[in-house]
């Protein structure tokens, strides 16, 4: 419990909701524990960018298509980098990550029959795994414009030294292969673990020893009731956990 709460001080850019209530969790009375898990962990989708260089500078730039149907500038940025010459176009992707969160808003725990309460937001796995991405961007950053410049440069000597003997149709056909080729190798990791919830849900209910008939049901953002999970008779007992789990991963 101590740890749950730090993580709300030292953390609030990912516990960006309230903090559930789980002192009763140290009563001696009977508690009913539940943790379920809802959503699809956050996806990663490509950014297609594009390289041009001036002496001794890289300008990245990213483009997105106008009303119209045509490509337009949207942003960019300028990294001095000693030695390059000016003049040479590249493209290159780099990955970024879309939550895609859960159809579910609200979860009520019931008891043979009666209703006990809600569970409350324990967990935002998808703030997690954007977090950690964020960590990693700078680096993918770096590593991929890289990668791009030096087998740019590669395939520019490599067309200049293939066409040397050729003229027109010939010449254009090879460095169109070879720009081909190069960017076909371009493309964003989008790799990614798949097993990941978005979000975990807890609660405690102090009940009377006894056999109960547990029910979870999911509600969507309208208030409608779109799953339910019926775990069959569960005793619950003064000692031991009592912990019982239930998902609805859409």
């Amino acid at each position: 419990l101590k740890k749950i709460k730090e993580g709300w001080v030292s953390q609030s850019h990912i516990y960006d909701f309230s903090q559930p209530d789980l002192d009763k969790i140290l009563d001696n009375n009977a508690q009913m524990n539940l943790l379920t898990f809802t959503g699809i962990c956050p996806d990663k989708k490509a950014n297609t960018l594009y390289i041009h260089t001036e002496k001794n500078q890289i300008i990245i730039a990213s483009t997105e298509e106008n009303p119209r149907g045509k490509q337009q500038l949207t942003d960019f940025d300028v990294i001095f980098w000693p030695g390059v010459e000016e003049g040479y176009h590249f493209k290159f992707q780099l990955p970024y990550m879309e939550k895609l969160g859960s159809n579910v808003s609200k979860i009520k725990v019931k008891a043979n029959d009666k209703l006990l309460g809600e569970l409350k937001v324990l967990e935002k796995m998808e703030n997690v795994a954007f977090e950690t991405y964020k960590v990693k961007e700078p680096i993918i950053y770096l590593k991929t414009i890289t990668r791009t410049i030096v087998k740019g440069l590669v395939s520019e000597s490599a067309k200049s030294e293939m066409t040397k003997s050729m003229d027109g149709l010939g010449g254009f056909l090879t460095r169109l292969a070879v720009d081909a080729a190069v960017d076909a190798t371009e493309n964003a990791d989008l790799r990614i673990s798949r097993f990941f919830p978005a979000f975990a849900y807890c609660g405690n209910f102090t009940v009377e020893p006894g056999e109960y008939n547990i029910t979870i049901e999911y509600y969507g953002s309208n208030g409608t009731l779109i799953s339910s999970d019926n775990l069959g008779m569960k005793n619950i007992s003064n000692s031991g956990v009592n912990l019982f789990e239930s998902y609805y991963l859409d």
